[in-house]
């Protein structure tokens, strides 16, 4: 060592060069440690996002499947409800398919129930009574032959014709919202 101005002058190597000189082996597992952290760290969160994609895929697809149940629910529903308006309606018992029309709007999710004439075109009954009397324009609606569903956004109606003996006697609406 060198003596300048009163102060000692340190050799060129530092201090941590000759450290990590003295103790390679030491210094060798750190940096092995280190690279097998910093690999599971990175396994770990590959792991975790395939489970979050498995996850979400596996709720999607319960969500439709218990969406194709619930709307198979309420189709079989619909069906069972008008056959108890046509055997109303052949008896000519409007009184009494209007009781049938309050107790059914009182389920989940049903939100209006109305029965078109469908010579005439005009509702004669509905669970709306500012709907009672006014005609329907829509052709799809009034010449149903088979059940349909029309959705939009915000709900979707069930169109449901009531079959007489010879003839159709009604078509119900049945307005479901969530």
């Amino acid at each position: 060592m060198k003596i300048i101005g009163g102060k000692q002058k340190k050799p060129n190597q530092s201090v941590l060069i000759g450290f990590l000189l003295k103790h390679k082996a030491v210094v060798l597992l750190v940096a092995v440690i280190g690279l097998l952290l910093l690999y599971f760290d990175l396994k770990i969160k590959s792991i975790d996002s395939t489970h979050l994609e498995m996850m979400s895929t596996t709720n999607k697809k319960h969500n439709q499947e218990i969406d194709s149940v619930q709307s198979l629910a309420l189709s079989q529903t619909v069906k069972v409800f008008s056959w108890a308006v046509r055997g109303e309606l052949i008896r000519n018992n409007i009184e009494q398919v209007n009781q049938l029309f309050q107790a059914f709007i009182k389920e989940k999710g049903i939100q209006q129930i109305n029965l078109i004439n469908p010579e005439s075109s005009v509702i004669v009954l509905s669970t709306d009574m500012k709907q009672k009397g006014q005609a329907v324009s829509d052709e799809k609606i009034i010449r149903a032959d088979t059940p349909i569903t029309i959705e939009d956004s915000l709900s979707q109606n069930i169109i449901v014709p009531v079959m007489g003996l010879e003839k159709r006697i009604g078509v119900l609406v049945i307005k479901i919202g969530n």
